[in-house]
């Protein structure tokens, strides 16, 4: 089965249209562990020295390896460790202009409903405002059309809202930070389908919110 590989802003939401495919046919996770392009793996809690677990909160933390970015996010939500997968993640040509890098991947599947967190991190020399135009340019090439729906641009943090439009494909909505620390800037994405939106609206808010940076 052809996999479709869908660009949002800096972000890329793996083979979305695939996985609702195989939920209206009842076999998506067979579908993942047969066809998906990197492999994803789950991890679980201890396993990695970045992701700590918390019962009585229902949260899970995932912490940056210099120590720098924690973010918290609802436990159940599926953490993904594929090395192959977070390459796939970030667009070739930023990796080698910013030395980005995918850092964090997270989903979570309910019904036919689908959501995921993304933590990148780089070094730029433009600010958030150009980092936000070269998105939308980014978009423009992948023949997506990338909307502003609300952003507050700031010199430490930017956060901002958008709706990516895609020919004969349903639209996605995002809340998105970009936070810059001393050299080092962290690209933070809540992903959701549009339709879907309404119903991830506080858990994106909690999760971004959560964002705890340590100079």
């Amino acid at each position: 089965m052809k996999k479709t590989y869908i660009v949002f802003g800096l972000f890329i939401l793996i083979s979305v249209l695939w996985l609702l495919n195989d939920w209206q046919s009842g076999d998506w996770r067979k579908g993942l562990s047969q066809n998906a392009e990197p492999e994803l793996q789950a991890i679980e809690p201890g396993e990695s020295p970045g992701l700590s677990f918390s019962a009585s909160s229902g949260y899970k933390e995932f912490v940056s390896s210099d120590g720098k970015l924690k973010i918290k996010y609802p436990n159940s939500w599926l953490a993904v460790a594929n090395q192959g997968l977070f390459t796939a993640a970030s667009p070739e040509e930023w990796r080698e202009k910013y030395n980005l890098e995918t850092v964090f991947l997270a989903q979570i599947f309910k019904a036919d409903k689908f959501a995921q967190l993304m933590v990148q991190e780089g070094i730029f020399d433009i600010s958030a405002g150009e980092i936000i135009e070269e998105m939308k340019q980014i978009n423009q090439e992948q023949e997506l059309n990338m909307e502003i729906v609300k952003s507050d641009i700031q010199d430490d943090k930017t956060v901002f809202e958008a709706r990516y439009l895609m020919t004969n494909n349903p639209n996605v909505y995002s809340k998105e930070e970009i936070i810059s620390l001393g050299e080092k800037t962290y690209l933070i994405a809540f992903i959701a389908l549009e339709k879907d939106w309404p119903e991830f609206t506080k858990e994106a808010d909690a999760v971004l919110e959560s964002v705890e940076i340590i100079p």
